[in-house]
């Protein structure tokens, strides 16, 4: 029996540094993408909703109260505080919006956005929501802490690309459609 002179029948030769890249690369594929989908929308979420729960004023829902973890409540949005309206109004009147209403849209925006990407619910178009109004903030109103928002927003574009992952309910409405 001739041996094969085809080239992709035969062995590769490389360095060992090649095939433990090559095994780590194997490794890190086998790590599944829900936890990190989760752990993604919750980190952004978390920061936005804060940003958002300081600019609304309204009644306030306690959501648990443990013995040794502090109170958590959630600030109903009913209207913008003034301070918001005024900070709109002086410091932030560069965005082509006028004042009150860019007030409005980030106040309600910032309490509904990161909800929708924290349950993974509409979730591409919760992030890219949020890319805008981080990329709006970069831009106009906060020019100098821009690294924190590119955080975000490279987050949230990864987000807007892969999607919230399996532990979301796009992921079970997925699932669900494809019974």
């Amino acid at each position: 029996m001739p041996l094969s002179t085809d080239k992709a029948a035969q062995p590769r030769s490389g360095s060992i540094v090649t095939w433990i890249v090559g095994k780590l690369v194997a490794l890190c594929g086998l790590f599944p993408y829900a936890p990190i989908g989760l752990g993604m929308r919750l980190i952004v979420a978390r920061d936005l909703f804060e940003s958002g729960q300081a600019m609304i004023d309204g009644p306030v829902i306690p959501l648990w109260t443990f013995g040794g973890i502090p109170d958590f409540s959630v600030v109903l949005p009913v209207y913008i505080k003034d301070a918001t309206l005024q900070l709109f109004e002086t410091q932030y009147a560069a965005l082509p919006i006028p004042p009150a209403t860019t007030a409005y849209i980030f106040g309600y925006a910032e309490f509904v956005l990161p909800i929708c990407l924290a349950i993974g619910f509409a979730t591409r178009f919760a992030a890219l929501g949020l890319v805008i109004l981080a990329i709006l903030m970069v831009i106009y109103l906060m020019p100098d802490i821009w690294t924190m928002h590119a955080y975000w927003i490279l987050i949230l574009l990864a987000l807007v690309r892969f999607g919230p992952g399996a532990v979301s309910i796009d992921g079970l409405v997925y699932y669900l459609n494809r019974l």
